[in-house]
């Protein structure tokens, strides 16, 4: 299985990106809020307890995904250096046993920008970020922008980038475009 972890701050992004990709790989979203508004239901923000089931719940996910062979899979986390490693560690070892790939995306985006996205309506779905105050508290105490340790992450800075063309990006650099009986590749992508 290719496992896309997209990463990077609150409102870069991701799940857009992530949305533009699937149609174009086929893959299937695993978008982090499924987990963690499930844990938010349960238990408090940050508890042991909130940690312990979204990242659970997680790593069953990439398990059973892994072992019924689905082909790929868009997952989207914020990244928080370095308390986020133990979760990374144990995502690479649950992909490399089952004999699947990671693709390290790294989202960046400039922080006027993530103010004025922070507080789009298509955050209120999910029990986003969702204030101006918020972010900066969040980007002030938490870093989300060292890229994963020992990966060789793409960082695309998509402050002046449509979605769209970002996914396109990542498509292209991890190959999952599909090459024409020319050599040059078509606008149909592998699924």
């Amino acid at each position: 299985m290719k496992l896309v972890f997209i990463y990077g701050p609150p409102a870069v992004g991701k799940l857009t990106v992530a949305e533009n990709l699937s149609r174009i790989t086929g893959y299937p979203i695993f978008h982090n809020h499924h987990t963690v508004d499930l844990a938010l239901s349960l238990f408090p923000f940050d508890s042991d307890e909130f940690t312990k089931l979204s990242s659970e719940l997680r790593f069953k996910t990439f398990e059973i995904a892994m072992q019924y062979g689905l082909k790929g899979l868009i997952f989207t986390y914020w990244y928080n250096y370095p308390e986020d490693n133990w979760f990374i560690d144990r995502v690479r070892a649950i992909i490399k046993s089952g004999g699947g790939t990671i693709h390290f995306v790294q989202l960046q985006c400039g922080r006027e920008e993530l103010e004025n996205r922070v507080v789009s309506s298509s955050r209120f779905q999910f029990k986003k970020l969702q204030t101006k105050q918020e972010l900066k508290r969040v980007l002030d105490q938490c870093d989300s922008n060292t890229p994963i340790p020992d990966s060789s992450s793409l960082s695309i800075d998509n402050t002046q980038l449509d979605p769209a063309r970002v996914a396109e990006l990542i498509a292209s650099h991890f190959n999952f475009l599909e090459k024409n009986k020319n050599g040059k590749n078509s606008k149909r992508f592998n699924k």
